[in-house]
């Protein structure tokens, strides 16, 4: 009697201890699911996370995946410098990552960051003459598409709809016509001048044939007295 009694409470232990890890582990993966799981604590947790994040392959994972490859670059840069080859690893991620995503101009100026830091860490090494194939390819993505090949230059403008066209149509119509206008008046101004000049100056050459002729006049009549 006793030893089934002592059995029961046993079963009955390892019953809630069960219930127990179940609701654990439960718990644990809701977490997980919910992004409650640990921050990563350094660089390379960060790029593991951030690799992990990819595996999803929807746009939240590659944002997620994004955002910890630019903490871990920064965080090497903070610890061991701006040339250090730990940076470069993590700028090789957030490089293909936007290259994969075809963010082709984001690519570019990862890639072009990453030369700088490799001339510097490792001028000699393998990996700088395969980074700078790649940033060609980079660039004549974007070539290929009508982007910038300077990764820095300003964005092109975009085009103008139908409707800002006419505007300007409308615009550069009204300035033509306002020069046309402004043209004719000074041509009419220049003309009027012109004839009124023309005219003093008639009018002074008859004022002084006619007072020759008074003169010769007067004189001949003097002669005659």
């Amino acid at each position: 009697m006793t030893n089934d009694v002592t059995n029961k409470v046993h079963q009955k232990g390892h019953g809630w201890i069960f219930i127990l890890l179940t609701m654990c582990f439960t718990l644990c993966g809701a977490a997980a699911c919910l992004g409650l799981a640990p921050a990563p604590k350094n660089w390379t947790e960060m790029v593991t996370a951030g690799n992990e994040a990819l595996k999803s392959g929807d746009a939240t994972g590659n944002a997620t995946a994004e955002k910890m490859f630019t903490d871990a670059a920064a965080e090497c840069e903070k610890k061991y410098g701006k040339y250090d080859n730990r940076r470069a690893t993590c700028l090789t991620y957030l490089a293909e990552l936007y290259r994969d995503e075809q963010e082709y101009r984001k690519a570019a100026i990862e890639y072009k960051e990453l030369i700088t830091v490799k001339e510097q860490s490792d001028p000699n090494g393998q990996e700088l003459a395969g980074i700078r194939e790649e940033y060609a390819q980079i660039q004549a993505k974007m070539k290929e598409y009508g982007l910038d090949t300077d990764p820095y230059a300003p964005r092109p403008e975009k085009k103008k709809k139908k409707k800002d066209k006419d505007k300007d149509k409308d615009k550069d119509s009204k300035d033509k016509d306002s020069k046309d206008k402004d043209s004719k008046d000074k041509d009419s101004k220049d003309k009027d001048s012109k004839d009124k000049d023309s005219k003093d100056k008639d009018s002074k050459d008859k004022d002084s044939k006619d007072k020759a002729a008074d003169e010769s006049s007067s004189s001949k009549s003097h002669k005659a007295h």
